[in-house]
């Protein structure tokens, strides 16, 4: 079952004191995609707003924003906070269970666009193993341009000094996008907003262990067996409602902490101990399925160290 706790969380932090300091840019985001909550409803399954429309909100108000922990907040990143507003889904792994996932094997074939099926338009996700030791607390996760050549997964990684963006492409296949993400930091890129270099916190090195970690614990969440939640419930996005003449979506009162792999998670140490005695290390494993009208997808399955899905 979804935890509620009363302590207050990084993100929905930084959304109070963008609410409060900028509240003209959530009522601007708030007119748009009621205007579009019912007549968009084949976008709206996948993103809830676009960098594009960010970016237009931005410049026809003429306004920077900026936050005391943040910095400065480009399209990307308004237009994560903004859908994750929406939802505010805090993801916590299973520290036994993370410590699965990340011996866990890619398989080759992946498409990318398995990342577009996250379980709510921006997930946060709580940091795990040695993302910390890279200044990383978490990162929020959300898909943009599905089933368009230019599709593209944005990581948004929660500093302490600001919010650090790593596009990965959804157009290709997973393993050569994520690799491609990965050179793209290390070749100090420059961001388009404010010119800063986008190198993850302190060392170089981290760029590959961060973005390859954040990108196993997404695709678990896009595993048609994940474990995600308890008794019955799960994560999704929230479903128009009317509202006066019309029709509004209305964004989550507080944080909902969504516990991953809790229950099902081998001890890490009897994982080692399978891997040290010639066990396979657990995989996601592809699957070729026919959607409704003959569309061709993938299916992502995780399977453990004891070849148990």
């Amino acid at each position: 079952m979804p935890q509620f706790e009363k302590r207050r969380f990084r993100p929905a932090q930084l959304i109070s004191r963008l609410q409060v300091e900028h509240a003209w840019l959530f009522r601007a985001i708030d007119h748009q995609r009621s205007r579009q909550a019912l007549v968009d409803r084949e976008r709206a399954r996948s993103q809830y707003l676009t960098t594009l429309e960010a970016q237009t909100i931005l410049r026809d108000a003429g306004e920077v924003i900026y936050d005391v922990e943040a910095g400065r907040l480009g399209p990307v990143q308004i237009a994560g906070l903004a859908a994750w507003r929406m939802t505010k889904g805090i993801f916590r792994f299973d520290q036994d269970m993370s410590k699965q996932l990340l011996q866990t094997r890619m398989d080759p074939s992946m498409q990318g666009y398995v990342l577009a099926k996250l379980p709510q338009w921006c997930v946060y996700v709580e940091a795990v193993g040695s993302m910390t030791r890279y200044g990383v607390h978490g990162f929020w996760a959300f898909a943009e341009g599905y089933g368009q050549d230019t599709a593209a997964l944005h990581l948004l990684f929660d500093e302490d000094s600001r919010i650090r963006h790593v596009q990965v492409s959804l157009s290709s296949r997973m393993a050569p996008a994520v690799t491609a993400a990965i050179r793209h930091q290390g070749d100090g890129q420059r961001d388009d907003d404010d010119g800063d270099v986008l190198i993850l916190p302190r060392v170089v090195g981290g760029v590959a262990s961060v973005v390859e970690a954040a990108v196993t614990l997404l695709t678990y969440l896009c595993c048609s067996n994940a474990t995600v939640g308890e008794r019955g419930r799960s994560p999704h996005n929230p479903m128009p409602v009317r509202a006066g003449m019309g029709w509004a979506l209305f964004p989550a009162d507080r944080p909902t902490v969504w516990m991953v792999g809790h229950g099902r998670a081998v001890h890490a140490r009897e994982v080692a101990e399978a891997i040290a005695g010639g066990a396979e290390r657990p995989r996601f494993q592809v699957r070729d399925v026919v959607r409704k009208g003959g569309v061709l997808d993938q299916e992502v399955l995780w399977v453990d160290v004891a070849g148990q899905r």
